[in-house]
């Protein structure tokens, strides 16, 4: 080959392999690029796609947070209160009380084995707003002679001896806004046990009952009760009467006294509204000492059918004179009401039965009895003393002062 030539393909042959060479680079740099473009597109596709996998919340959970707020909140907000209010009540966290005492006092022995009645210990239950606990004299009225030389007794002997009083600590308390009297409670026939609950079976002494307000309101709501539907059959019975001491009320509430006849008339006025109200006190209660009598009669007439001689003229004397007496009592009905007193009487014992459940009353003689259940003579008594004689609800200030 001639120089020339070898020259030339060496000059012009390099150009065109640059040159080629340059247009593989070209060609494999768009062929990348068009790469990256599939791969970038693919890429997009692979998130949009991925994004339409992806959860969205449904449109009605927008509602769930009104829900909450509106519904579950004073929901939540008023359980939490109810909690509370039931749960730290007086029922749960005073009731079950039981301290423990300097001397092991056993009501279970006393009470219970011994039948020592309550108020020999605690003198001041029937007169008196606290029953008081006993001095340590009462207890050595007996245990003088009776285990003196017992290690149990030990603080008591020397309480005695050196006169100094046994610290008890207190268990039964009433909150320290309220006032509670006992004597006026163990007169109406509530009894020991009603409050404190079988305290002959109590070896330690523990706190029976909550003594809160809602308890306590449970029998003065069920004696308001049994109260006004009594009244209602009084006013019945009474409504003229009644009628006519208003009228006669007015005669000395409008006049004044400026002569001698006025005084005259004011004095006569004032005694007849005293007749009046003997007489509407009577016939308050026709109703129970009738039904009362009823029974007395119907005792009689048995024993004098049974009796001879001169208890058989004595029992039909006493039969005579309650036939009387209820026949008195009788005429105190207007027949035209008489219906409408029989419901509301129906009503009254009713309730009054309920007063007596629910306080646990009692005969009185039987206040301190444990155990004690009432039977059909117990109840009638009860309605011909207590029933009739119901005092109306006490004012706040009664007991919160």
């Amino acid at each position: 080959m001639p120089v020339w030539s070898a020259c030339y393909f060496a000059t012009y042959g390099c150009l065109s392999i640059d040159v080629l060479n340059g247009s593989q680079s070209e060609a494999r740099t768009g062929l990348r690029r068009r790469t990256d473009g599939v791969a970038t597109a693919m890429s997009d596709a692979r998130k949009d796609s991925d994004k339409s996998k992806l959860f969205v919340f449904p449109a009605w959970h927008n509602n769930v947070p009104p829900i909450f707020f509106l519904v579950i909140g004073p929901v939540a907000t008023i359980a939490v209160i109810f909690s509370v209010w039931h749960w730290f009540s007086p029922k749960f966290t005073d009731a079950g009380y039981m301290p423990e005492q300097p001397v092991a006092y056993s009501h279970a022995l006393h009470a219970g084995e011994l039948k020592i009645d309550c108020r020999y210990c605690h003198v001041g239950v029937e007169k008196t707003a606290h029953a008081g606990v006993p001095p340590t004299a009462t207890c050595m009225n007996c245990h003088t002679n009776i285990k003196t030389k017992s290690p149990k007794l030990a603080l008591v002997r020397e309480s005695y001896a050196e006169e100094k009083s046994i610290p008890w600590v207190r268990i039964h308390k009433v909150a320290d806004y309220a006032y509670f009297n006992h004597a006026p409670h163990v007169k109406a026939g509530v009894g020991c046990e009603s409050c404190h609950g079988r305290i002959d079976t109590m070896v330690e002494v523990y706190q029976h009952a909550p003594l809160s307000m809602g308890w306590c309101y449970e029998c003065h709501q069920a004696g308001q009760e049994a109260y006004h539907a009594q009244k209602a059959v009084g006013d019945l019975l009474t409504g003229d009467l009644q009628t006519k001491r208003n009228a006669l009320m007015q005669t000395i509430d409008d006049v004044g006294i400026d002569s001698g006849a006025a005084l005259a008339k004011q004095t006569k006025a004032r005694q007849e509204i005293a007749a009046l109200d003997v007489l509407i006190d009577k016939n308050r209660r026709a109703t129970i000492v009738s039904e009362h009598l009823n029974k007395k009669l119907a005792a009689a007439e048995a024993l004098a059918a049974s009796a001879t001689g001169s208890h058989k003229t004595y029992q039909a004397r006493i039969a005579k004179d309650l036939k009387a007496e209820i026949g008195g009592l009788a005429e105190v009905v207007n027949p035209d009401s008489a219906k409408a007193l029989s419901a509301l009487q129906d009503e009254s014992d009713r309730l009054f039965e309920k007063f007596v459940k629910v306080a646990n009353l009692r005969p009185s003689h039987k206040v301190t009895a444990m155990g004690y259940s009432l039977n059909d003579g117990d109840l009638d008594a009860m309605k011909y003393t207590h029933q009739g004689n119901l005092l109306p609800p006490i004012h706040c200030s009664g007991c919160h002062r």
